[in-house]
């Protein structure tokens, strides 16, 4: 009995290393191939439900006796709304697929990420594929703006890839590995790798990413220390003053062709959400009801796009007063947790890690102002997810 019981565990153990390798091989690609990532993110959501489904002790744990923990109740509360909205869509079956193809992927990754945060050493791993992926964007977005004419920047090796959305996932934390870690490698690494990624940052020329990231560094800046803080706004200061001319002139420019979209976009999201405020006209409908005249302006010249440039508007839009209050309750919940637990005597990896994802967490939210994030495709939002995922479990795990 003895030996059947060390065969299962040995078993255990060589699966729960295929799942984790599998999830660091989608964060390497999954910013340069759609399709390969979709491939591979549901090989990654099959091994994981196949586990849980066997119940292997850890995740089976996992899963039934910490799903209504108070740290999870908000995520499963906001995909409740989700489903809610599904049921009075104007278009059900196109709402429910969107539920199968993008919120049920999220809750799954929220939750992977969440029992990631218990095991030191799949964290470390995770964090040398982001570490990795990072210096690969960077330096392709160097060698891109090197041998390009464009003034923005979109694309790393010549692929186009969601460069601000990665920015404001992978910056701030590697900013708080760079000041909070003690081990050399990983400070002077992040460094490295912060410096690659200041091409792309600049030149992207998108002036919702600079703000997202630079409140970002100056909050991470300030739970270091107040001489930290003090450092940083002057390094920002300094930056400032001797960027570009078209840097300084887009970053002080609002009222331009792509402001002016936004704003009709974000008039036709207002309209969707007049006409059915409390649940929405249904999940992903925005995308499908946009250009249908009972929600445009009659003098509406914005450019055939599909998405509101305003993930607070688009839910809204989609899913009414129940699905924003429940999205909002998601962050504020877990700020008044991290803010509750930020105090404590954390180890410096502990502490590089929360308070990087933390930083990430409110450069994304202030980036969903401009940009549909994170509750859209499988790159980036999934990575949101699962990072998100992390924090809360890191809370937890020291709480």
């Amino acid at each position: 009995m003895p030996a059947k019981t060390d065969r299962i565990s040995k078993f255990h153990e060589i699966y729960n290393q295929i799942l984790l390798l599998s999830l660091c091989a989608f964060v390497i690609i999954c910013p340069f191939s759609k399709k390969i990532s979709k491939v591979m993110l549901v090989s990654l959501l099959g091994l994981y439900l196949w586990s849980a489904i066997f119940s292997f002790r850890n995740i089976f744990k996992f899963r039934f006796a910490d799903l209504w923990a108070r740290s999870y109740k908000p995520m499963l509360i906001f995909f409740g709304a989700v489903i809610i909205s599904t049921l009075f869509s104007l278009d059900p079956s196109y709402s429910q697929k969107l539920i199968f193809n993008r919120y049920l992927i999220y809750l799954v990754m929220f939750f992977i990420g969440c029992s990631l945060a218990k095991n030191r050493r799949s964290l470390i791993l995770l964090l040398g594929s982001i570490i990795l992926i990072s210096l690969i964007i960077g330096i392709g977005c160097v060698w891109d703006k090197i041998y390009s004419i464009e003034p923005r920047l979109f694309t790393s090796f010549h692929i186009n890839i969601n460069i601000t959305n990665y920015l404001v996932l992978y910056f701030p934390l590697l900013f708080s590995i760079g000041i909070f870690s003690k081990s050399k490698y990983l400070r002077f690494a992040s460094i490295i790798i912060l410096i690659s990624l200041l091409i792309p940052l600049i030149f992207v020329f998108s002036r919702a990413t600079w703000f997202a990231c630079v409140i970002s560094l100056v909050l991470v800046s300030c739970l270091k220390s107040k001489r930290s803080f003090i450092i940083m706004l002057l390094i920002l200061l300094a930056v400032g003053f001797f960027m570009p001319a078209k840097v300084k002139n887009r970053a002080t420019t609002f009222a331009d062709a792509s402001t002016s979209a936004r704003v009709e976009l974000w008039d036709r999201g207002i309209r969707m959400f007049k006409s059915s405020p409390v649940v929405g006209v249904g999940v992903g409908m925005f995308e499908k009801l946009m250009y249908d005249p009972k929600y445009k302006m009659p003098f509406d010249t914005s450019p055939k796009l599909v998405h509101a440039h305003n993930t607070y508007i688009e839910i809204l839009a989609e899913m009414g007063l129940l699905g924003i209050f429940t999205f909002i309750y998601i962050f504020s919940a877990f700020f008044i947790l991290f803010f509750k637990f930020s105090k404590r005597d954390f180890d410096a990896f502990t502490k590089a890690i929360l308070f990087g994802l933390a930083g990430s967490i409110i450069a994304n939210l202030i980036l969903a102002m401009s940009s549909t994030t994170f509750i859209l495709g499988l790159q980036d939002a999934v990575m949101f997810w699962l990072l998100f995922g992390i924090s809360v479990g890191l809370i937890r795990s020291s709480a």
